[in-house]
């Protein structure tokens, strides 16, 4: 920031004068750098500062904390919105009607003490106008630890919790999902309907956090056996205390309701803390309003992701109606929406706050800390937490459920062989068949490693004919394939022989004779169109496609 003397002189002499009769002081000097220089030395003398200071009103003194918690500066419009303006008065008018003598606002206040400066300063690469608190002056006001003390709240309403939805360790099994698909070469996208409240983006982006992604999407397989091998209760540790102190997961660009634009940064990290401070500071077991949680952060804390109160230089839209959330009018659609899906996004799938609903198709409207909170926060394994003892269900179909206590490193390796078959209150659904046995073959799989995996996890001893069906793909590959084919007939065999000879005899499978083939089902709607510009008519009935003679 700039220097007191730098700050001082940018006032006319006049204004000089009145600043050091509120300190008291009486400079000796007659020229206007020297009495600047002169004021600047008083002012810097802790305890001069310290008889100015306690004599401020509280709401200067809290106007001057806020800036020193927002690194001693604050974009100029931003500083006056919250905390007043500043009447701008030449020397006769000033004269006239003495404003330093009942200041309109707390601003006006620090102004009148030269407490702050006003100055356009360069901050990240980018010129703006400044409310700042001059070097000297930064480090001499008592300091506040922590912002959570500066408010209370009343708790929330019975009725805003009628429905509970209490923090879980669910999002371990869903990050088992995502990461046997990744390592399947499946796309996790199929997976977006079958993983519970979090989505796809979220699950990459935490894993990334975690280092069990890297930055191309690549399983860590080294960090992903050690993950699956912890205990649930030490992985949602391990989970929750990457997020609390990761750079990477940013969950403003992640938020659903917004569009990114452009090229900047934020810091999620400071955003997160800040919040987590708030949280942490309230009484345990009490409910809270979500609304009034984010009313009282926009009062008595609205900076809390913003560098000096910038809400002009993030380039954000509303992804329903395209409108630009730029300017401290959207606080609401921006910072406290952001403060919403913290509490419930992150802070409820990673365990740390139950949420509460009026009615089962309500939004949440209130919170409070879980049961695992205080566990999270110290880094010790919450208690309570299933045991991973569930065992595998075989049928003779191939269909292997997997229930919800399994084993996570066990369904990750099933996972691998199988097709995804869904979720229900037995567990996860895995299907065998033909085309995932040969995914895992690619992958270097092996069938034996399968078929020990099942006897060793399965709950009873498993159907012989699976057995015999995975041991004879083991050593054949496929035994045998189903495909839905059309019966292609032409009139005689000189068509076929000119159908086979032309662009579209790619399509056609097997000869029955010569004048009927196989033809797949799904290239139908392909080989009609390119028939009748090979010149033939055609008729399609069920399962029978046939070809006319030419067109004429």
């Amino acid at each position: 920031m700039p220097a007191l003397f730098h700050t001082l002189i940018n006032h006319d002499l006049d204004m000089l004068k009145i600043i050091a009769a509120k300190w008291g002081f009486t400079p000796t000097r007659l020229k206007h750098a020297e009495v600047a220089k002169e004021m600047a030395i008083w002012f810097a003398d802790p305890d001069h500062f310290n008889l100015v200071y306690e004599i401020l009103p509280d709401e200067a003194q809290n106007c001057m904390m806020t800036l020193v918690k927002t690194g001693g500066k604050m974009i100029w419009g931003n500083f006056l919105r919250r905390f007043g303006d500043i009447r701008e008065m030449g020397i006769a008018r000033r004269d006239r009607e003495a404003p330093f003598a009942s200041p309109a606002s707390s601003s006006e206040t620090l102004w009148y003490y030269g407490l702050i400066g006003r100055a356009f300063l360069d901050m990240d690469g980018s010129l703006q106008e400044y409310a700042y608190i001059p070097d000297e002056l930064l480090q001499l006001p008592p300091h506040v630890d922590q912002p959570r003390n500066e408010f209370s709240m009343t708790p929330a309403d019975v009725n805003m919790y009628q429905v509970i939805d209490q923090a879980d360790d669910r999002i371990l099994d869903h990050l088992t999902s995502y990461l046997a698909a990744v390592r399947s070469g499946r796309d996790p996208n199929e997976l977006a309907d079958k993983i519970g409240k979090i989505s796809i983006r979220e699950c990459e982006s935490l894993l990334r956090s975690c280092d069990l992604l890297n930055s191309k999407g690549i399983v860590n397989t080294e960090a992903t056996r050690n993950f699956l091998a912890m205990t649930r209760a030490e992985a949602l540790v391990f989970l929750f205390t990457q997020w609390q102190t990761s750079q990477l997961f940013n969950e403003l660009r992640l938020m659903p309701g917004i569009i990114v634009e452009g090229v900047w940064k934020n810091e999620p990290l400071r955003a997160r803390q800040v919040i987590l401070d708030f949280i942490l500071g309230m009484p345990d077991e009490a409910w809270w309003a979500i609304n009034g949680f984010i009313s009282v952060i926009k009062k008595t804390y609205p900076d809390f992701q913003r560098h000096s109160g910038d809400y002009d230089s993030w380039m954000l839209r509303s992804r329903k109606s395209g409108d630009s959330l730029r300017g401290f009018e959207n606080w609401d659609r921006v910072d406290g929406a952001l403060i919403r899906y913290l509490l419930c996004g992150p802070m409820h799938w990673l365990g740390l706050i139950d949420l509460g609903r009026p009615g089962i198709d309500s939004r949440p409207q209130a919170f409070r800390l879980s049961r695992m909170a205080s566990s999270l926060i110290l880094k010790k394994a919450p208690e309570g937490l299933a045991e991973e003892t569930g065992r595998i269900t075989a049928l003779r179909n191939g269909r292997l459920i997997c229930p919800w206590n399994l084993s996570r490193a066990v369904r990750y390796q099933v996972a691998r062989f199988c097709e995804w078959d869904g979720v229900n209150d037995k567990g996860y659904q895995y299907q065998l068949t033909p085309d995932s046995l040969q995914n895992a073959t690619r992958q270097g799989l092996k069938v034996e490693q399968l078929l020990t995996l099942l006897k060793r996890q399965a709950v009873s001893n498993l159907p012989g004919s699976l057995v015999t069906a995975l041991q004879r793909w083991a050593e054949n590959s496929i035994q045998a394939s189903l495909m839905q084919v059309v019966i292609l007939r032409v009139a005689n065999h000189e068509m076929m022989v000119e159908i086979r000879k032309s662009p579209i005899g790619r399509f056609l499978g097997d000869e029955l004779n010569q004048t009927t083939s196989i033809l797949p089902a799904a290239a139908v709607q392909k080989f009609i169109p390119r028939l009748l510009e090979l010149g033939y008519f055609c008729e399609l009935k069920g399962d029978e496609l046939s070809v006319h003679s030419r067109i004429k």
